[in-house]
């Protein structure tokens, strides 16, 4: 094998490589991106459990929110305002 052959081969490995790294990239990317929307999903459940908690605890200031009329200061405390 000539030193020119050699280099050929050593250029096809180093491009074989580099296309494995590239791939291997992609896919800790993806998976990044899963574990982002899989948090961002567990924040919302998060907060919707505590509003349904504070709504099942205090189901009086439900239906003071439903209305028209301004929360008295009791009311903001109890609302956490």
């Amino acid at each position: 094998m000539t030193l020119e052959q050699l280099a050929y081969l050593a250029e096809i490995v180093g491009v074989i490589l580099v296309v494995a790294s590239l791939a291997y990239v992609a896919r800790q990317l993806r998976q990044n991106t899963d574990a982002i929307l899989a948090q961002s999903r567990q924040s919302i459940l998060a907060a919707s459990h505590s509003e349904l908690s504070m709504t099942i605890a205090n189901p009086q200031m439900t239906v003071q929110l439903t209305l028209d009329s301004p929360l008295t200061p009791e009311e903001n405390v109890r609302l956490g305002a």
